[in-house]
């Protein structure tokens, strides 16, 4: 099936496959490249999946992003693959447009390679990844199950 809209985890489900496939490099720079942007595009997709979720949450979830300074550098950067430019920035970094070229070039050396994620913090690629997938689970955690998943 294409799109699984009857399980709310499917997308989530895409997101996990995805950064295990970039983690092995079992595939060639471009492929990693495509597979790079196909997972940023999933990440994002997953808060309007939470919203849908949620709907009741709208503005908590919206709120949780927008103070995660990981998931608005991924805002910005898969709203730029989606619009070309952006009209609205939520990150603090250097311009998304400059950010990606720069990913592009080179993306099996991710793990050196750094990205802007503040006016003057820089992660390791790789780290963006896998600091946004930790903010979403925290995310998803809190939504799903509550405070109880906060006191663990």
């Amino acid at each position: 099936m294409l799109i699984e809209t009857n399980d709310p985890n499917s997308n989530w489900h895409e997101v996990m496959r995805l950064w295990r496939e970039i983690c092995w490099f079992r595939t060639s720079d471009e492929e990693v490249s495509r597979k790079a942007k196909a997972l940023l595009i999933a990440l994002w997709n997953e808060k309007d999946w939470l919203k849908s979720e949620f709907p009741n949450r709208r503005n908590y979830i919206e709120d949780f992003i927008n103070k995660s300074q990981y998931l608005c550098v991924v805002a910005d950067l898969a709203n730029t693959l989606k619009h070309r430019k952006l009209s609205r920035k939520r990150s603090k970094g250097s311009e998304v447009e400059n950010l990606w070229r720069s990913t592009q070039a080179g993306f099996r050396n991710w793990e050196i390679g750094t990205i802007q994620v503040g006016e003057r913090e820089f992660v390791a690629i790789s780290a963006l990844f896998v600091n946004s997938i930790a903010e979403f689970e925290k995310l998803r955690a809190d939504l799903y199950y509550g405070k109880r998943s906060r006191e663990k």
